[in-house]
């Protein structure tokens, strides 16, 4: 709906954010081809209009699809633009999550099995993303990161630690429990 009405008014930021928008969900329903195309669209959009409010955390969400199809060179590119961006504008909100997508870039582009020189990379930067997210109180951000460091050390020593962790954050919510990263978080604690 917000596309149709961005076209028929000539809205092209709100045609750009649906786009984007559009290409995110695609990408979520393992469309992923598609949902870059859109996005890709949906930020020149941007580029035509001058816009970059919000296009550090925009950009998370591309670099989340670049490494989803294996594309991890661009996916680097990305991030260092990225952060670039992030410096010259001060733009931070979104900063957790690029903290994030910088931990599944070091594993998505390392061999396998996971090696402990990079489950320790890969584990700084899921750290600095939960740090991040507790120092702006988005608990949402903060709770995908340790759900993926749990995913990380099941299994080794660290696995006891990441789940009192994950008990301690779980328990401060008190509603959502039928969102889909709360209820992965409730099977984690049972397991």
């Amino acid at each position: 709906e917000t596309m149709q009405i961005a076209m028929e008014n000539g809205y092209a930021l709100w045609m750009g954010d649906a786009l984007i928008l559009l290409g995110w969900v695609q990408h979520r329903r393992g469309n992923s081809e598609q949902g870059l195309a859109m996005m890709d669209q949906g930020l020149g959009i941007f580029s035509a209009i001058g816009r970059v409010s919000g296009l550090p955390g925009t950009l998370n969400i591309k670099v989340e699809i670049l490494i989803a199809l294996g594309k991890f060179e661009e996916a680097r590119a990305l991030l260092d633009e990225r952060w670039a961006l992030e410096r010259s504008t001060n733009q931070n909100f979104h900063r957790s999550v690029a903290y994030l997508m910088e931990a599944e870039l070091v594993l998505a582009s390392s061999s396998k099995p996971i090696d402990k020189e990079t489950a320790t990379r890969a584990e700084e930067f899921y750290q600095l993303s939960i740090a991040d997210a507790k120092k702006r109180g988005a608990r949402s951000f903060e709770l995908r990161t340790v759900l993926r460091l749990l995913d990380l050390v099941r299994g080794t020593d660290r696995e006891r630690e990441v789940l009192s962790q994950l008990r301690e954050l779980y328990s401060s919510f008190t509603e959502g429990f039928d969102v889909p990263l709360l209820q992965r978080a409730a099977v984690a604690l049972k397991e």
